[in-house]
């Protein structure tokens, strides 16, 4: 087997890697539209890795981070020691860091979880994801299906 450059990847065109295409750019665009404002709300950032956009909405005035990893390690490794540094400690809400996951992110679930923490005509989630996880199943096309069949949300 060979190996694959990034470049290689990126020119397939079932993939959905994006390069450029990040998480905190897309809330950023919504900001400058008036589309969205974080001033006093609750955040939770599901599988937050490098946790940018919890930073960029702590950076817009969010009351409440909650940073959620399935792994420990990526929480001790990247989020904690990149959100230190990039908020200002004036400036930073009330952090929390979990780890404690039971679900399947793509799962009907997650979807009652939605349902519970917004109420449709206030709420908003903006999902980044994978169309499909390899090995571990679920993806963005299985989610909204989901959320279709519920009829509740938009």
């Amino acid at each position: 087997m060979g190996r694959i450059s990034t470049q290689e990847v990126f020119m397939l065109s079932n993939s959905d890697l994006v390069p450029g295409k990040y998480e905190a750019k897309a809330l950023s665009s919504e900001v400058q539209n008036g589309h969205l404002s974080f001033t006093g709300k609750r955040v939770l950032e599901l599988g937050c890795g490098h946790g940018l956009p919890g930073i960029f909405a702590c950076l817009e005035g969010a009351a409440a981070i909650h940073f959620q990893d399935f792994n420990a390690e990526v929480l001790q490794c990247l989020t904690i020691p990149n959100v230190n540094p990039n908020v200002p400690s004036f400036q930073r809400p009330a952090l929390q860091v979990t780890k404690d996951t039971l679900l399947n992110l793509f799962s009907p679930h997650l979807y009652e979880l939605i349902k519970k923490c917004i109420t449709p005509s206030h709420g908003v989630v903006y999902m980044a994801a994978k169309k499909h996880y390899f090995g571990v199943g679920g993806g963005t096309r299985r989610f909204l299906s989901i959320v279709e069949k519920g009829g509740k949300l938009v």
